[in-house]
């Protein structure tokens, strides 16, 4: 039976696989953005996910696992909060819609 066994090989070894994902997961920490596959990324999400449950764990014990599944050491990386979104600005068609809204049925008929 194959339970409990939805691990992506993506045409790897396991020696490969792993270190792969990590420098991914190391990637995307130290840039916050990766550019890859959607099999990677997929593969990529869980690993991403633990450590950022590692690093908000902060224990001594939580930062060696962090090091250990990373490969490096960027924990100022995963212990430091997430940045706040950049604002969304809008573009000159927005603006000119917001200052005069199109008239409605019933204002046209007055």
């Amino acid at each position: 039976m194959k339970h409990g066994r939805n691990r992506a090989k993506l045409g790897r070894t396991s020696q490969h696989r792993d270190s792969m994902l990590a420098n991914l997961v190391g990637s995307l920490i130290r840039h916050e953005r990766v550019r890859t596959t959607v099999a990677r990324a997929k593969a990529a999400r869980p690993v991403a996910e633990k450590l950022v449950t590692l690093g908000k764990k902060g224990s001594l014990h939580h930062r060696r696992l962090a090091v250990a599944a990373l490969h490096e050491s960027l924990l100022e990386w995963v212990e430091r909060p997430a940045p706040e979104p950049e604002p969304v600005k809008e573009s000159g068609k927005d603006k000119d819609k917001a200052k005069s809204p199109k008239p409605t049925k019933a204002e046209k008929k007055k």
